[in-house]
């Protein structure tokens, strides 16, 4: 017979049994108090004051400056959008391909970028007149989307945040021998823009442009750059000289008019000119321009227009949205006659 059997062993055995029962009784009441205490610190934290969570506007993701390619068939536009907070709202401006940037109604709805052009002021001549709009998603770095232009048709479109305004802008530059843009004999160094027939021609050291044709650029492209040149414009023509094609230096008839970022000395709907230097139709102007980067002075019949300023963005009718890239001498010849002569540039580097 083994000790277990005996009484004593049983009696032994009964008494380890009760023994580790109480143990588990008291580990159970510990653990129920420590239950209890840890739902109170719970509560009490729950019940502590909190800092509010800011809510995150979704439009935050869409401030800036953006470059807009808009693509139609076989047609491929330059388009530009400024998205910025003002006060406790949002403003923006939206410029559609051509003219100058106008203003718009932004929104995210449904993780989805809107953007409505606005009537600057109501039109009596066309009061139902369909502006473009956009909508777009934002993957990574660029917004892609689709929309639909003056005359309803749609196009798709995409865009990229435009360059820091001052990267480049405040380099010291050396410049290099100036280079006649033209001859004075003929159109050599220049060729016509899209489907329009050239009405440009050297008459007697004089580039004329006839009558509404074709846009002209340069072969040759440039960065930073001064140019001089002389123009003549006829009573209510018009024309602009695009700096690397993509800034527009306004031409016309605006003698006598108040400065306005659309008139001469002015880069168009972009900067606006302290002063108006422009003569009378029909009598010789000089133009003087800088650009360096993105900062611009132009000086018209001697009188500085704008005094190193920075372009915000690309202005109506630009070549391209590639602001980081050289680019041509832009002369508009599809508003009507005029006259340029003395065409110099000459190159920084």
């Amino acid at each position: 017979m083994n000790w277990e059997s005996t009484i004593g062993g049983r009696l032994f055995q009964m008494k380890f049994v009760l023994t580790e029962l109480e143990m588990f009784r008291m580990s159970k009441d510990r653990f129920v108090v420590l239950l209890v205490l840890w739902s109170a610190v719970v509560l009490l934290a729950n019940c502590a004051p909190q800092e509010p969570v800011a809510e995150v506007d979704p439009l935050e993701a869409y401030e800036g400056r953006w470059n807009v390619k808009e693509v139609s068939g076989d047609r491929v536009s330059s388009s530009w959008l400024e998205i910025k907070r003002e006060g406790e709202g949002w403003t923006a401006l939206f410029l559609h391909r051509g003219g100058h940037p106008m203003p718009a109604d932004v929104e995210v709805v449904e993780g989805k970028l809107k953007v409505q052009m606005l009537e600057e002021e109501p039109n009596p001549d066309q009061p139902e007149r369909k502006m473009p709009a956009m909508e777009g998603t934002l993957d990574g770095d660029m917004i892609q989307g689709v929309g639909t232009s003056w005359r309803d048709a749609t196009f798709e479109w995409s865009a990229v945040r435009s360059p820091d305004r001052l990267e480049g802008s405040d380099r010291e530059v050396t410049w290099g021998d100036p280079i006649e843009l033209f001859n004075g004999e003929d159109m050599t160094g220049w060729e016509a823009i899209g489907n329009r027939e050239s009405k440009w021609k050297a008459v007697d050291g004089i580039m004329v442009n006839e009558e509404t044709g074709a846009n002209i650029r340069t072969v040759q492209t440039f960065r930073d750059f001064k140019l001089n040149l002389e123009f003549k414009i006829p009573e209510g023509s018009n024309s602009g000289i695009y700096l690397r094609g993509r800034y527009e230096s306004q031409v016309a008839d605006d003698f006598g008019k108040e400065p306005y970022s659309r008139g001469v000395g002015g880069i168009y709907g972009q900067v606006k000119p302290s002063l108006n230097a422009a003569k009378p139709a029909g009598e010789w102007n000089t133009v003087e321009v800088t650009l360096i980067g993105y900062r611009v002075t132009v000086v018209v019949n001697g009188e500085t227009t704008i005094d190193g300023q920075l372009i915000p963005g690309i202005t109506g009718g630009a070549l391209d949205v590639n602001e980081t890239e050289p680019g041509p001498i832009m002369l508009q010849g599809d508003h009507g006659t005029v006259y340029y002569r003395n065409v110099v540039l000459t190159p920084g580097s």
